[in-house]
C-alpha cells in the first residue's frame, strides 16, 4: 500500500510525498472512500496502519546495509530513498534489505 502523511499545519490525510509540512504516519490499508492520490478531505474515511513494511528501494539514492537501523526518506507513497528529498520527509527507520526491496518501520513509535 501507499504511505500516507498528514499535514503537519492542516491535519488533512495525502498520499505521501517529498512536500513540505508532511509527516508519515503508515501505510494505507483500506477504507470506503479511495484517497484519489492528493488528499484525503473531511468525509472521506480511510484506513491507516502502523508497522513493518516492505517498500520499493530508490534507484538513485538506493537504500543500502549501511543503512539498516537508520532513518530512510520518502521518496514517492511506495518507494523509500537513502537520502533526503527537497523537504526531508521521513519515510521509517531501516530493518533490513529483501531483494530490491526494504523492509520499513512505518508510524507511530519508530522515528523521533
Amino acid at each position: 500500500g501507499a504511505m500516507i502523511s498528514v499535514g503537519t499545519t492542516d491535519g488533512l490525510g495525502y498520499v505521501a510525498s517529498d512536500a513540505a509540512n508532511r509527516r508519515v504516519v503508515g501505510v494505507l490499508t483500506g477504507g470506503d472512500t479511495d484517497i484519489d492520490g492528493v488528499v484525503a478531505t473531511t468525509g472521506q474515511n480511510i484506513a491507516v496502519a502502523g508497522g513493518v513494511f516492505l517498500m520499493k528501494n530508490d534507484t538513485g539514492t538506493p537504500i543500502t546495509n549501511a543503512s539498516i537501523g537508520l532513518k530512510c526518506y520518502v521518496k514517492d507513497s511506495v518507494t523509500v530513498s537513502g537520502a533526503t528529498g527537497s523537504n526531508s520527509v521521513i519515510a521509517g527507520v531501516v530493518i533490513c534489505l529483501q531483494g530490491d526491496k526494504v523492509k520499513v518501520a512505518i508510524g507511530e513509535g519508530y522515528v523521533a
